[in-house]
């Protein structure tokens, strides 16, 4: 009797746990969006932080695994990026396509020619 009612209670948790993902599934598509608007993620990355390769690494993957973003363009602005900080950076640049790197100068150039806002009264 007393193996019954711990099945029961181990199934009964188990079937509530699956209701949950079914619903919290039903809920992503319903306020999933009609339509991609182009954006893009910036990293900035100085010095030869000890930690620059599993920073990368770690926001690529959250990049891959998020809905909106996969596939996005990411920019790494080098705020005074030492050598080895380079190289680390030109060899996650070479695993992973969308990656670039690029100078303050750059970004900023990229954020005023309108990649971001494409209407006129949205523009920078």
């Amino acid at each position: 009797m007393k193996m019954n009612v711990v099945w029961m209670i181990v199934i009964g948790l188990l079937a509530l746990m699956g209701l949950i993902e079914v619903i919290e599934n039903i809920r992503r598509w319903m306020l999933r969006g009609k339509g991609k608007a182009p954006c893009f993620l910036c990293m900035p990355v100085s010095g030869g932080e000890e930690a620059l390769e599993y920073n990368i690494r770690s926001l690529m993957q959250r990049v891959e695994d998020s809905a909106f973003a996969a596939g996005e363009p990411v920019y790494l602005v080098d705020m005074g990026l030492d050598p080895a900080g380079w190289e680390i950076c030109q060899r996650m640049q070479e695993q992973y396509q969308q990656l670039s790197l690029c100078a303050k100068g750059e970004l900023l150039a990229l954020l005023e020619s309108g990649f971001v806002c494409k209407e006129a009264e949205n523009s920078l």
